[in-house]
């Protein structure tokens, strides 16, 4: 009995993983969300057949809130983030955003969409994405920045395959164009100087790239997840990347 109530528990109030937006659910619709006076985020949304709801106070996430505060505040606007359902904006310029993510496995592979919340000040996280070529043009080379509030967002600790160790690290995901279809490639980390991915694979070359990074969770911000793309550069296309080829594994 102990070990039921101690399941429910956890599954009633969970705290934030290391990203940065919260997921909420999965496979859900007819999303809505409202901001509490107190600041708190109240999310609805219908999921196998039945209406839900949640409420997430900092960085917590109540499926099964006891105290709900009737007092809307902010405006409803239209969504400005990746993937967004729903946005609100309060009178101190603190966002709050829904996103839907669908993230891409292996093979193409696509997963059940997420339903996400973000919520930031200022501007939201700018991923730039651009390519060029090296090794005396024989090979493609994908790279590019990832910053928030004009400072680029790294970790420290990491694995030797290049999975962050600690909350501020931050794996930017790039997925190839092949044949009408899109692929992953691989995760790689992003540092002081940006990110890069070195193409040696001739299964990785494709017409187009695009990326996507969990934004950064700074001084209780819960940053959106965000987007870039970019075509195969141009072969004639060098010194476009942040830093030189073999700084870091794989890049």
């Amino acid at each position: 009995m102990l070990v039921v109530i101690i399941a429910m528990l956890a599954w009633i109030v969970l705290p934030a993983s290391a990203g940065a937006t919260l997921k909420i659910a999965s496979r859900t619709s007819a999303e809505r969300l409202s901001v509490a006076r107190d600041g708190s985020a109240v999310i609805t949304w219908r999921e196998g057949g039945r209406t839900r709801r949640a409420v997430v106070r900092g960085d917590r996430v109540s499926y099964r809130p006891r105290h709900v505060g009737r007092v809307r505040i902010g405006r409803h606007v239209r969504p400005a983030v990746a993937f967004g359902v729903a946005q609100v904006v309060l009178p101190n310029g603190t966002r709050y955003a829904l996103q839907r993510v669908r993230r891409l496995g292996q093979f193409g592979r696509l997963a059940a969409p997420e339903l996400r919340l973000a919520r930031w000040r200022g501007a939201q996280p700018q991923l730039r994405l651009t390519g060029e070529w090296v090794d005396h043009g024989r090979l493609p080379r994908i790279c590019g920045t990832a910053t928030y509030h004009g400072a680029p967002f790294y970790g420290g600790a990491h694995t030797l395959s290049g999975r962050p160790l600690d909350a501020l690290g931050r794996n930017v995901y790039i997925d190839v164009l092949r044949a009408g279809r899109w692929f992953r490639i691989m995760g790689v980390l992003t540092r002081p100087r940006g990110f890069a991915l070195l193409i040696r694979d001739p299964a990785w070359r494709g017409a187009r790239y695009r990326a996507l990074v969990p934004g950064p969770n700074i001084d209780g911000d819960l940053a959106p997840d965000v987007t870039a793309a970019a075509p195969m550069p141009a072969a004639a296309s060098t010194g476009a990347c942040p830093f030189s080829s073999g700084l870091y594994r794989n890049a």
